[in-house]
């Protein structure tokens, strides 16, 4: 019995022991004595254990004493919180007083993380973030730390350009936000790793091998373009028979049918019928055929849009509020502020729904609805969604659209092939397309490659392999990659022209050759117009050197003196001016007319417009008069006609001088081979090839 009661008292005495160690740890603590407090803690991890590591934690985390350590911290504060729930009530409520609590456990685990997140980011790696993350998964950090190593393990399988490694990530990483971009890349890969070639035979093994992959429908367009590059009926025939299911079938008729019905003639109809009986588009056939032969103009009678004939027949009576030109067999129209197409017999095609539309162009058109835009194609089906702020025309196989602000590439079907990246982007011309990022210009190839990346404000082609860039106001030469040739110091920069391209530096004028070098020192003088006069022509360019007007050979050299108050441009016969009228010289400087005119411009196709009394004419070689000087202003038209003014009213001149519109309208506008003619509330055409008026006329019943 007294044993078991010295034993008893053995026990308490011990454990009142390891508390007063606790309570003196922490007292220690307070008065920042670390060594005591350390002491103190370690003598109790086994009685105390979480009391006691939540002390050495604070004690190793914290940096003004010796024993700092946060791999320690962590460590320590790790068994404060696994132990914690083995705490009687009583040690807890008693210990709050030095703050230990849970949340307070909470908080420093917290804290202690934030240091090893801190320590990660400084030597920034797949390893680090993923090391933190597995040992900090309540890290306040964990989601800054999961991106950070997604984003470095993504980017370094996006710089080898290999799906196998991408597709590593893939499988590693299926939860990380890089996921579907690096499916995209992946994809891209794999085509590109397949098709490296560029022949049929690897577009249809892709095909193949990978008929599920969104890369399918490019390829499938590849074998297209490559089979029927040579454009001909035949190629057109081999693909459609060859490759029936591929996407590209419909529209392959539809350009055999194109290509065969050049002349649109009954028996060409007749012939096609029985030559592609397998043709799939009987019914647009029949109608096409039906209204192909129609010419309509709209006309404007009364406020209401119709359409006439070529010979002035009403064919559509006016019943619009607007009504454009024909295209592709279809218009534009509008009633009630809503647009829609009709073909040429006026049947409503595209039901009048959209709040705008332009014209269809290679069987695509623009249509706006609740302020956003989308694409449709001859049948009225939406081929692209009412979502994009802008949409261009296709061009080079692709169709800008900007969507949130950012522009990216889609093919006709709405395939997104260039992602939304782009500050502004426009159509490609020659398989490249000018974009800007960052408000830099860049040029991108049709896969979204950069063929010159951002770098500057202002760049445009010089050559093949030159660009102009613009730099602090000033113009400079580089390569394709950046890298700058002929640095920025010149005010313009012009296009090459006939081997020779015009810059202006501190106000003067010289000339760089083709390949970027300046073979003609800047030292004319800055004239007006000089972009225009001062571009070679027929190896000739016109300079103002030391006040004086002049014209120079590619070398610099003064082919005519400076000698002259003006000169026109560069002509057979050039117009020139030494102050007193204008007057004639040849190529050569040898005065061939004398001067008679207040102004004069140089011949042009036979022909000169000149000025005397402030009313302007047409002369002809000899000096003769082919206009009187008695218009307000003469324009020349496609080397045609002369469009005239007077008292504000426009008419058309035909080259013998005569007039052929008379000087009634208020504008008139060339389109195509006629010339639109605008008149208060009217519209009437003048069709040039047949020299006459197409105006409306009533018809007898």
């Amino acid at each position: 019995m007294f044993r078991s009661v010295a034993i008893l008292i053995l026990i308490l005495i011990s454990f009142q022991s390891y508390s007063g160690k606790i309570e003196r740890g922490y007292e220690a603590l307070k008065i920042f004595n670390y060594f005591k407090a350390k002491s103190c803690f370690e003598k109790s991890m086994k009685r105390q254990p979480s009391a006691a590591a939540y002390g050495l934690s604070i004690i190793y985390f914290r940096k003004d004493n010796p024993f700092h350590n946060i791999d320690s911290a962590l460590r320590y504060i790790k068994i404060a919180e696994d132990k914690f729930s083995e705490l009687d009530e009583k040690k807890k409520e008693k210990w709050k007083v030095f703050g230990f609590e849970y949340l307070s456990i909470i908080d420093l685990r917290s804290q202690v993380s934030s240091e090893h997140f801190i320590r990660a980011a400084m030597s920034p790696s797949e390893k680090s973030y993923d090391s933190f993350m597995n040992e900090h998964p309540w890290a306040g950090e964990f989601e800054l730390a999961h991106y950070r190593r997604d984003s470095i393990a993504y980017q370094s399988a996006l710089e080898t350009n290999k799906s196998a490694i991408m597709n590593d990530f893939l499988k590693r990483y299926p939860d990380s936000e890089f996921y579907n971009k690096a499916q995209e890349d992946f994809f891209r890969f794999q085509y590109f790793e397949v098709t490296n070639s560029g022949n049929l035979s690897s577009y249809l093994d892709f095909l193949k091998s990978h008929p599920e992959s969104p890369y399918a429908q490019l390829a499938e367009d590849r074998v297209y373009e490559i089979v029927t590059g040579p454009n001909s009926i035949a190629s057109l025939v081999v693909f459609v028979k060859t490759y029936p299911k591929n996407r590209n079938v419909g529209e392959a008729w539809r350009r055999i049918y194109q290509l065969f019905m050049s002349d649109y003639s009954q028996e060409r109809f007749e012939e096609f019928k029985l030559t592609y009986p397998s043709f799939p588009y009987t019914e647009e056939l029949e109608l096409d055929f039906t209204y192909s032969k129609r010419e309509l103009l709209p006309y404007l009678k009364e406020g209401k849009y119709g359409y006439i004939d070529f010979e002035g027949t009403v064919i559509i009576e006016p019943e619009y509020d607007y009504a454009g030109f024909f295209k592709e067999g279809l218009s534009v129209v509008s009633k009630d502020n809503k647009f829609g197409f009709i073909d040429k017999g006026n049947r409503v095609k595209i039901p009048l729904t959209y709040d705008n539309a332009l014209d269809f162009d290679q069987g695509r058109a623009v249509v706006e609805l609740n302020e956003l835009l989308g694409m449709i194609d001859r049948n009225g089906v939406v081929v692209f969604d009412f979502e994009f702020e802008d949409l261009g025309n296709l061009s080079g196989g692709l169709i800008y659209a900007s969507k949130n602000g950012l522009y990216g590439y889609y093919d006709k079907n709405a395939n997104l092939r260039i992602p939304h990246q782009f500050d502004e982007a426009f159509s490609f011309i020659d398989d490249k397309a000018k974009v800007v990022k960052e408000e830099k210009e860049a040029f991108v190839d049709i896969y979204g490659t950069y063929l010159v990346p951002p770098g500057y404000s202002e760049i445009r082609f010089f050559n093949d392999s030159l660009l102009i860039f613009e730099n602090n106001g000033n113009y400079g030469l580089m390569y394709r990659n950046c890298t700058v040739y002929l640095e920025a110091q010149f005010q313009e920069i012009g296009d090459l022209v006939e081997g020779r391209a015009l810059i202006v530096k501190d106000d003067y004028i010289g000339y760089l050759d083709q390949k970027g070098n300046v073979v003609i020192a800047p030292k004319f003088d800055l004239f007006p117009n000089y972009q225009d006069k001062g571009s070679f022509k027929d190896k000739l360019a016109v300079v103002k050197y030391k006040g004086k007007y002049a014209v120079i050979d590619p070398t610099g050299k003064l082919i005519i003196p400076n000698i002259f108050q003006d000169l026109g441009s560069v002509s057979d016969k050039i117009a020139f001016s030494k102050g007193k009228g204008w007057g004639y010289m040849d190529k050569a400087g040898k005065e061939i007319m004398k001067p008679a005119y207040e102004y004069a411009e140089s011949f042009l196709n036979g022909f000169a417009i000149v000025e005397l009394g402030g009313a302007q004419g047409v002369i002809d070689p000899k000096g003769s008069v082919i206009v009187p000087l008695e218009y307000g202003s003469i324009v020349d038209v496609n080397n045609a006609f002369w469009m005239v003014s007077k008292f504000s009213k426009y008419g058309l001149l035909n080259k013998k001088g005569e007039i052929v519109v008379p000087l009634e309208y208020d504008k008139i506008i060339r389109m195509d081979d006629m010339f639109v003619l605008v008149k208060e509330n009217e519209i009437h055409y003048f069709y040039e090839k047949e020299m006459r008026m197409i105006k409306e006329k009533e018809l007898n019943e």
